[in-house]
Order: structure tokens, then C-alpha cells, then sequence
């Protein structure tokens, strides 16, 4: 009998250090904080809208609503756990469903290229306001329409006869 609890005691502890080590594990995913690329990717606040171009792909992008909300985060370096937190005192939606949206929209970002982890970390102290506005799924408008212009290189594709920039 000593024996029977004795293994189950041993195993109720494994059991419970493998839990709380994937648990550590998801946590340590959802805690890794993000900011825009450094490598060809450019961004502009307007009023209400963010416009990043992504130089060595040649497409450009359109963040606004919710979307440009959580990319002021990620320009100060920030994780899913803090945009969720921010986004549930500013918007009329749950912390849960609120780490939800900021992940995929973490990893909707990343597939793009233009995130890439960091170990900063500044929260923007923006005041909670009075009432939440309605929350608006995070949309990511993709343009690639100036794809040829944007994938110019005018230092280097000089020719000169024809002048540059050249398409090749």
C-alpha cells in the first residue's frame, strides 16, 4: 500500500512538472516579444492607418481599426500577452479572445517577414478611455500593384546610357 502511494505520489509530481513545463513552454511563446523587421521594411503613422512597405518583396500593406492598434505595440517591441491586455481596456472584447486575436495577428505579421523577435520592451501608456469601442478583427490590406517600382534598386541598376533606375 505504501508502495502504490508512494508511485503515485512520485507520478502525480512528474505528471505535474511535465504539465507546468508546457505550460512554461506556451507561456515563454506567448511572452516573446515582437518589433517590425530592420531588413527593407519601412512604416508611416498617418492619423489612423500604418503603411508598411516590405522592400525586398515588393508588396505593401494597409494596418487600420484594431489592426493599427496592436502595430503601435509591436513597434515598441511587445508580445500577445500585452496587446491582449491593452486591447481588452480599450475595446469591448475579453482578455481571452483578446490574446487570441493578437496571436494570429502576431503570426499573420511574421508570415509577411516584417517581425522579428527582440528582447525590448516599452509599453506606449495609452489612457483607457471612458467607453470601449467595438472591436474590429485585425485586417492586414496586402497591395503588391507597385511590386516593379518597389523592387528597383536605383543605386545599383545604373546604366549610363539609358539612366536609371532599370528594370530588369
Amino acid at each position: 500500500m505504501l508502495e502504490s502511494f508512494y508511485n503515485n505520489s512520485l507520478f502525480s509530481l512528474y505528471s505535474s512538472n511535465q504539465n507546468s513545463y508546457y505550460c512554461k513552454q506556451k507561456l515563454n511563446k506567448m511572452s516573446k516579444n515582437y518589433q517590425v523587421s530592420t531588413s527593407g521594411i519601412a512604416f508611416e503613422q498617418f492619423s489612423d492607418e500604418f503603411v508598411i512597405v516590405n522592400l525586398p518583396e515588393g508588396h505593401y500593406y494597409s494596418l487600420r481599426n484594431s489592426a493599427f492598434f496592436m502595430f503601435q505595440f509591436l513597434v515598441q517591441g511587445a508580445n500577445s500577452k500585452s496587446i491582449a491586455k491593452e486591447l481588452s481596456q480599450h475595446f469591448d472584447i475579453s482578455e481571452e479572445k483578446a490574446l487570441l486575436k493578437s496571436e494570429d495577428f502576431i503570426q499573420e505579421l511574421k508570415k509577411y517577414k516584417l517581425l522579428i523577435p527582440t528582447e525590448k520592451s516599452q509599453i506606449l501608456d495609452i489612457p483607457i478611455p471612458k467607453s470601449k469601442d467595438t472591436f474590429l478583427d485585425p485586417k492586414i490590406e496586402m497591395f503588391d500593384d507597385m511590386k516593379e517600382l518597389l523592387i528597383l534598386d536605383p543605386v545599383h541598376d545604373v546604366n549610363p546610357q539609358e539612366g536609371w533606375p532599370l528594370k530588369k
